[in-house]
């Protein structure tokens, strides 16, 4: 009996041992897993970080230069008017270091600063100028480097130019403090063991997050051909010695490469280092005895992971938010530079023009009287780009409230508005009813609507009256709206680039527009989370078709 009992007691105890080893293995089989799991997402995270960053700060500026290469001195190459506004310029960015641009042999034709010794260089050989002027690249970014004028570490961006028969003439560029891009990098958070370094084309190291420092025998620079063996986005890597897990990133406008690092492998050894498992393997018996005090204690340890969690996520968000603090200033810094540096040269020709054409009128013929024409009309094409692109900028700002809206209201109201276009063309809207309601601002569905139906009066086809259908699909989960007319139609393989700021397909026989309306309806549409594509119309024309949340999805927008 004795020894029944015993043995009763001995099993209980194997049991109780077994089953508090069983679920302390699972534990720390499961957290183990999870570690490891959460520590390839925070080096994904950092790469994705430092990549994003160095686009917002690239695309910024790109299009800041597109609204430039739009100025009247930058067409005309008037090298003294262009040297003063990019004088200006130098002073309203307070990362620029010179604007300048070139005629098409790669001679400069203004600077917003003077070149040392007052001997530019020619840049006809520079790889970037080449692959502006033959290969028919849209955008360079070079390589940091020192800059001629200023001696700084300086980053370039720069565009092509081109004449009115769209042959290439020269180039507008731009140089930045490649120390304003670095710091926006510095102020990335991170772990401090996980190390992120950006390599240019050529291999070098031009950036190391502050976890670098920590890291021992990082090198300074790479060869080429370390950043190309790296042949999957993550994996290991054998860099300094030791192997580094890491995730790569292209920051693809500059053909830059990120790379977040984390020492590697992380194994059980690593683990037991960083996890404190004294309470999830003692023996069997004191584990079940205080299994309530361990789960109160693992409760509390969860709570303070969580205020931690909180506290900076706080962090984070304080980080963003003067990240973009500091954005909305440079965005406010570009729009005074448009409405007054910008548009002030073309309401000057306007205002000159007319009280040219008022005094002397009379004494031209019908030449003179055509060109004053011309010149009033470039500065009114002039104006109305300038204020086209300050409606781009202005999208994200609508300040009306987010309700239920009947589009209809809104397409009445837009075609009352263009009510003399409408009569004159005698063209003919129809419009489905009803129409769902959606979930929108009603400034953003007038920008929408109207962009779309005036498009379509002013491409109308020749020999057609013009006729335009509103239509729309809510039983999805969005609202498909189409807008089809029977005008020239849009051939298959430009349906993309309409949507492209300053594209034109057609401005001979259409001088009317900015090239930016299409534009501004592909941001109103990304705003919401839509998509937006053109197909072919049955009456002859085109159809533009885009998604819209409807009054159902209120919460989800918000």
């Amino acid at each position: 009996m004795v020894r029944l009992v015993h043995h009763q007691l001995t099993m209980a105890m194997v049991a109780a041992v077994t089953m508090a080893l069983a679920y302390g293995g699972a534990i720390v089989v499961s957290d183990y897993t999870a570690r490891r799991d959460s520590l390839q997402s925070q080096i994904e995270q950092i790469a994705q970080d430092h990549q994003k960053a160095a686009e917002d700060f690239i695309a910024g500026y790109r299009l800041v230069l597109i609204a430039i290469a739009e100025t009247d001195c930058v067409k005309t190459r008037d090298g003294t008017s262009c040297g003063a506004l990019f004088a200006r310029l130098n002073q309203r960015f307070p990362a620029a270091v010179n604007f300048a641009a070139t005629d098409s042999a790669g001679i400069f034709v203004a600077s917003g600063k003077p070149f040392p010794g007052g001997k530019p260089t020619n840049i006809s050989q520079a790889p970037f100028f080449i692959n502006l002027a033959t290969k028919g690249s849209l955008f360079e970014v070079m390589d940091p480097h020192t800059g001629p004028v200023s001696g700084q570490v300086v980053t370039g961006l720069a565009i092509p130019l081109r004449d009115t028969s769209g042959q290439f003439s020269g180039i507008l560029g731009l140089s930045l403090e490649f120390a304003e891009l670095d710091d926006r990098w510095r102020q990335l958070p991170g772990p401090k063991d996980m190390p992120a370094l950006v390599f240019d084309r050529a291999g070098r190291l031009i950036h190391s997050s502050p976890a670098a420092a920590a890291v021992p025998a990082l090198p300074r620079d790479a060869s080429p051909a370390f950043v190309d063996s790296l042949s999957s986005a993550s994996g290991l890597a054998t860099l300094a010695g030791r192997q580094w897990q890491y995730h790569r990133e292209t920051i693809a406008s500059a053909g830059w490469t990120v790379l977040a690092m984390h020492p590697a492998p992380y194994g059980i050894l690593e683990y037991l280092h960083d996890t404190p498992l004294l309470f999830q393997l003692l023996p069997p018996a004191v584990v079940l005895a205080l299994v309530g005090l361990w789960l109160a204690a693992r409760e509390f340890r969860h709570l303070v992971g969580l205020e931690h969690a909180v506290e900076s996520r706080t962090r984070e968000l304080s980080e963003a938010n003067m990240r973009l603090a500091r954005s909305a200033q440079e965005l406010e810094t570009l729009t005074w530079v448009a409405s007054h540096d910008l548009r002030e040269p073309s309401r000057a020709v306007a205002t000159y023009v007319s009280m040219l054409e008022r005094r002397y009128g009379g004494q031209l013929d019908d030449d003179g009287r055509a060109f004053i024409g011309f010149a009033r009309d470039g500065a009114k094409r002039m104006n109305e780009l300038v204020l086209a692109l300050l409606d781009y900028t202005r999208i994200s700002r609508i300040d009306d409230p987010l309700g239920q809206i009947r589009p209809e209201q809104t397409i009445n109201r837009v075609v009352g508005d263009l009510a003399p276009l409408v009569e004159g063309l005698h063209a003919e809207i129809t419009i489905d009813h009803p129409l769902p309601v959606l979930n929108i601002r009603d400034g953003h569905l007038d920008i929408l609507f109207r962009q779309m139906i005036e498009n379509a009066l002013r491409h109308h086809h020749p020999d057609r009256r013009p006729s335009i259908h509103i239509g729309c699909d809510g039983t999805g989960p969005d609202a498909e709206f189409w807008v089809c007319d029977n005008g020239k139609g849009i051939a298959p393989e430009y349906r993309e680039k309409v949507f492209t700021m300053f594209q034109r397909l057609d401005p001979l026989s259409v001088p009317e527009g900015t090239g930016i309306g299409l534009t501004l309806c592909t941001r109103v549409i990304d705003h919401y989370g839509g998509r937006v594509h053109i197909s072919d119309s049955p009456q002859g024309g085109c159809c533009f078709r885009f998604t819209l949340p409807l009054a159902a999805r209120k919460q989800a927008v918000s």
